[in-house]
């Protein structure tokens, strides 16, 4: 898998917020994201399968606000669906 980082923006309420996701395997195959919001900390997301979305799955970083978690999980899952497309 490339470890080429992906960038976009989310919004939260008016606010734009910059991401920047670096996806890497697992020893289980299983691709994770580090993910920086706004130039924040890094934060884990992985595939909840409880949850049939991606998913915070280390918030060292602090508490995401509002529907920032769902929209980036949205734009994660969209990018692995395009590279299994391609």
């Amino acid at each position: 898998m490339s470890k080429k980082t992906i960038e976009f923006d989310v919004l939260q309420g008016d606010l734009v917020c910059q991401v920047k996701a670096t996806p890497y395997e697992i020893a289980t195959h299983e691709t994770r994201f580090r993910v920086s919001i706004c130039g924040s900390a890094v934060y884990i997301f992985g595939w909840d399968n409880g949850l049939g979305r991606f998913g915070l799955i280390d918030d060292k970083a602090g508490p995401l606000r509002g529907n920032i978690e769902m929209a980036v999980s949205s734009r994660l899952l969209q990018f692995l669906q395009q590279k299994k497309a391609a």
